[in-house]
């Protein structure tokens, strides 16, 4: 995969180089309608990825899904971090880590919950 600098909201990060049909590169690869991995925020995907080490050290890994009554109580933290975010509180104080990175974690528990019913929510 070759890999370049590429801006991203005023920040540098590594991104994938994608050919596109009529581009004047050599070679054919047809992935046009397959996901697009290289559109991710790296840096910022790490951070959430940081979040979550620092739960599963503290907790366990994957804790997260026997938490009893999870949708209310990451919903709230959810809005917490948010919150906290929007009145200019850029990290959290316990963890030291981005409240928006703590979000995203939430989002993602949420989202993971939502998928997944018939797992018990406690």
């Amino acid at each position: 995969m070759n890999m370049s600098l590429k801006s991203y909201n005023g920040y540098e990060q590594e991104a994938c180089d994608t050919q596109r049909p009529g581009d004047s590169m050599s070679g054919l690869k047809y992935d046009g309608n397959k996901l697009d991995w290289c559109l991710l925020p790296w840096k910022e995907v790490e951070e959430a990825v940081e979040v979550l080490t620092i739960g599963a050290n503290k907790y366990s890994p994957d804790n997260w899904k026997r938490v009893p009554n999870r949708l209310d109580r990451y919903f709230s933290a959810l809005m917490r971090h948010t919150t906290a975010w929007v009145n200019g509180e850029q990290n959290d104080p316990e963890t030291g880590k981005s409240h928006l990175a703590h979000a995203m974690c939430c989002l993602l528990f949420l989202m993971w919950s939502d998928k997944n019913k018939e797992v018990s929510d406690g």
